[in-house]
């Protein structure tokens, strides 16, 4: 009997971790950033890869923060699945 809860435990706690996402955020023309998301600073350092582990399913809001001060900041709203992997590609048009 005290294996069975211990085994009942650990199949639970394993699902518990399956439930959770990733977002992964990319910029190909070596622009850095800083990905905010629902207001908490996700990266300490500026870079050009970012990925963000752990998401419970639910709505989020993304902010990308370019490192040079130039480039205009992008606010999106994405809204992720439970065990999934997300990438997002930012890219930039001219003009």
């Amino acid at each position: 009997m005290k294996h069975f809860f211990t085994l009942l435990l650990l199949v639970a706690s394993l699902g518990a971790f399956g439930q959770t996402s990733n977002l992964i955020v990319f910029n190909n023309s070596g622009q850095q950033f800083f990905v905010i998301l629902n207001g908490i600073k996700q990266n300490s350092l500026p870079k050009t890869n970012v990925k963000i582990e752990g998401l419970a399913p639910a709505s989020y809001k993304v902010k990308i923060i370019f490192a040079d001060g130039k480039t205009g900041d992008i606010d999106k709203s994405v809204f992720l699945e439970s065990a999934m992997e997300y990438s997002a590609q930012i890219v930039l048009k001219k003009g």
